[in-house]
């Protein structure tokens, strides 16, 4: 019995077996051989081929800027006026409207858009989209991301650092540093949609351009197969009007393309159009345009709470903190200084505000001090005592017209003749 307490002690030691999973691994992204270059290509290829992909991105890239670029600082003491200034007149420069706009087709289109971080220029910094990116690719240090190297053919011919280039990456996910692009997941619904449509082009050509069947001769009077080559070579090499005459019966058939199926091709085509529309996020003007106002409004705000703002917000923060701050840190700025970037009008906001608070004042809710110091303006006391006094004039002239009115009215009542007395007139003027 001493092999079987060895083995139970040996047992009670501990016991570890390594057993075959029954799950499948998880799969680990390899960004180093993310292939970048075939990945765009076929979104230009999308393009190309789909004008309802095209109208999307563009509309998505306009969207972005449809207010314009701004740059917004919450004090205004002389410094950080100062620093807004060295922004605005950088985004004069380099023209940031044009350059977010690019950026932002890029980011839907690609997932990925990258800027070129110029610190030695002669003109202080200088920013630019990197030309034909899908040549980009990253390079790691111990795993970690170093720098950008432009390859073309496996040849190098551009490398930068880090801080060299600002990379705009929409949502990554397994393709770090490389962000997705929003037309990712729909291959299936546009190469489905693109041979569906091939061969209804091919099924109605075949409908309108039918070939003849000439039927020589019947049951009882058959052409040899010599006749019947003859005959052939004829009608294909007849000329445009020439007539044939046969002693052989004829019968002229005409030969369409074979019966299908075909109602359910628009129900077809209309589900892969509306999954492109979700997939890409933006509803097209066909669907704003046969909707009701209200239908029409919800779409447009989802499609910008849930797409544009945080594309807005992607390109904001890299800016700031990768464009801004370098370049007024150099400037002897301090980080708390630098603007944020705003798609906003600076006084978008102004008018609800003052419409706001002048309701509230006429309805007695808040005072006219109340209102100044909310909107942070000088509060005049002398101004608004005298607006409150013609206001007080206007009503009193209005009160005073109103009863003048009823008091015409009245005199009028009592002055008109009753229906006898009227009657009575009428008649007197008669008899004269």
């Amino acid at each position: 019995m001493s092999w079987l307490k060895q083995k139970l002690t040996h047992a009670k030691h501990g016991f570890f077996e390594r057993m075959q999973s029954v799950l499948p691994k998880q799969h680990r992204a390899d960004w180093t051989n993310f292939n970048f270059e075939k990945y765009s290509k076929r979104f230009d290829e999308y393009c190309s081929k789909y004008p309802k992909v095209k109208s999307a991105l563009l509309t998505i890239a306009g969207q972005v800027v449809a207010d314009g670029v701004y740059t917004v600082i919450n004090d205004k003491y002389d410094r950080a006026l100062a620093a807004k200034k060295v922004c605005d007149d950088f985004n004069k420069r380099v023209g940031m409207y044009l350059l977010i706009r690019k950026t932002a087709l890029r980011m839907a289109k690609y997932g990925t858009a990258f800027w070129e971080l110029d610190f030695n220029n002669v003109n202080g910094l200088n920013v630019q989209l990197i030309p034909h990116q899908e040549h980009m690719m990253p390079v790691y240090a111990g795993g970690v991301l170093s720098g950008w190297e432009y390859r073309v053919n496996n040849q190098q011919l551009y490398k930068w650092s880090k801080e060299q280039i600002a990379v705009f990456a929409l949502d990554p996910e397994e393709n770090e540093p490389f962000g997705t692009s929003l037309l990712t997941g729909i291959d299936y619904e546009l190469d489905t949609q693109n041979q569906i449509r091939k061969n209804l082009l091919a099924y109605l050509e075949k409908q309108a351009w039918a070939s003849n069947v000439l039927q020589v001769g019947d049951a009882t009077i058959q052409p040899t197969e010599e006749m019947t080559s003859q005959i052939n070579a004829e009608v294909k090499n007849r000329e445009v009007g020439e007539d044939f005459v046969t002693s052989y019966p004829i019968e002229l058939k005409v030969m369409g393309a074979a019966q299908v199926e075909t109602r359910m091709i628009p129900e077809t085509l209309k589900f892969g159009d509306d999954q492109t529309t979700d997939a890409l996020m933006v509803p097209p003007i066909s669907k704003l345009y046969n909707s009701t106002e209200a239908s029409a409004t919800v779409m447009t705000d989802w499609s910008h709470a849930n797409l544009i703002a945080p594309i807005q917000k992607i390109i904001s923060e890299i800016v700031e903190k990768q464009v801004y701050q370098p370049m007024l840190e150099d400037m002897g700025f301090t980080v708390k200084l630098t603007p944020e970037l705003s798609y906003d009008p600076p006084d978008v906001h102004a008018l609800e505000d003052v419409q706001y608070w002048q309701t509230a004042i006429n309805s007695k809710i808040a005072t006219p001090m109340q209102a100044a110091e909310a909107l942070g303006i000088e509060y005049d006391e002398k101004y608004f005592a005298d607006l409150e006094a013609k206001e007080q004039e206007k009503m009193n002239m209005q009160l005073q017209a109103k009863q003048a009115g009823a008091e015409s009215e009245e005199d009028g009542e009592k002055g008109k003749p009753t229906a006898k007395e009227s009657w009575l007139v009428t008649k007197v003027h008669k008899h004269d």
